[in-house]
């Protein structure tokens, strides 16, 4: 439990650093149950983090090029949110887990 505290500060955390700054990496990709990161070479992985990488509108159209599946072949298409809303939809996940723990 106090590991989903911990999260769930942090998260506000994020949020409230955000809100007098300029943040020019606004959006955050799902795949399935996965976020879209850049691994040291530049090239997108498929990951499960607390804070997911954070993209521009020009990376998005890069990212939409590219081609999911899932374990039995299916295509997977990837999910596009603005990261507040990401943030605010975890947060509120969080808080009901919480609240009913």
């Amino acid at each position: 439990m106090k590991n989903l505290e911990q999260k769930l500060a942090g998260y506000k955390r994020q949020l409230e650093m955000s809100e007098n700054s300029i943040v020019s990496h606004q959006y955050i990709v799902e795949v399935g149950a996965y976020t879209i990161a850049l691994d040291s070479e530049g090239k997108t992985e498929l990951v499960t983090k607390d804070y997911p990488s954070q993209f521009t509108e020009n990376a998005l159209k890069q990212i939409k090029d590219i081609s999911f599946s899932d374990g039995r072949g299916n295509k997977v298409e990837p999910e596009v949110y603005f990261y507040k809303d990401w943030y605010l939809d975890q947060i509120e996940s969080l808080e009901m887990i919480v609240q009913h723990s």
